[in-house]
């Protein structure tokens, strides 16, 4: 196991020679947008090819997969909702209902954030209908509101909205499940857990400049996972029965 920091505008390229040489199996980075795209340019001049890249917010927002083109296939990251959910609710309509209008408002398709701050609408929303009071709110109203927004029970495009009331997650929607999720074809699609993964059968491969054939997804002939899975676990199902990692994050 290799554990590396650097500042978010560091020179990645000795970053990634350094991970390469410890030629893991599983490369995993946290960081945004630009660094991710550029960690994945770096890594593939190493001429190392890891089984895996997982990366974390970044790979599914559009501009993710444009910035690399081909080098983007392969690349895992984790989501909470994709387009191809089977949420729905009265105001969105589906998941796929809320991605079109989105793309047409827009002329970009929604990831998750977009899609997680319209929900937050709706939270707000629901809230204070329930409160019925018209703004400018009270000091005790406006407590009342905040009660009532951390006891929502609510069913969204989005998925199931419920908060945390106490531990270490106090306060975070804890009713969805993550998903792994992967660069196919410059779309994003769920591979695993198996009730999330896109209809067609996935395939867990190395990134796209990868000399290696692909391998069957293992998670394909596995029992569905339970609620709050690990995304550590989910990752060693599709991509290898064991073996080394990297971790690297500004």
């Amino acid at each position: 196991m290799h554990f590396s920091l650097f500042p978010p505008n560091a020179d990645l390229a000795p970053v990634a020679q350094v991970v390469a040489a410890q030629r893991p199996d599983i490369v995993a980075v946290g960081g945004h947008d630009v660094l991710l795209v550029d960690f994945v340019k770096a890594m593939a001049a190493t001429g190392y090819t890891p089984k895996a890249i997982i990366e974390h917010y970044g790979i599914t927002d559009a501009s993710f997969a444009k910035a690399l083109g081909r080098q983007a296939d392969g690349v895992m990251g984790i989501s909470v909702w994709l387009p191809t959910a089977s949420f729905k609710d009265d105001l969105f309509g589906s998941a796929a209902d809320y991605a079109k209008a989105f793309e047409e408002q827009h002329g970009s398709p929604p990831d998750y954030t977009a899609a997680g701050c319209s929900a937050a609408g709706q939270v707000l929303q629901a809230a204070v209908e329930k409160l019925g009071e018209p703004p400018s709110l009270s000091e005790d109203a406006r407590v009342k509101l905040n009660d009532l927004i951390a006891g929502t029970d609510l069913q969204t495009f989005y998925g199931p909205i419920r908060f945390a009331s106490e531990g270490d997650h106090f306060h975070n929607n804890t009713a969805l499940d993550p998903m792994l999720v992967q660069i196919q074809g410059g779309q994003v699609k769920a591979i695993a857990p198996r009730r999330t993964r896109h209809r067609r059968r996935s395939s867990t491969r190395s990134p796209r400049w990868a000399a290696g054939a692909r391998r069957r997804c293992d998670c394909c002939c596995r029992p569905p996972y339970s609620r709050g899975r690990d995304i550590a676990d989910m990752l060693r199902e599709v991509v290898l029965p064991r073996g080394t990692g990297a971790l690297a994050g500004p």
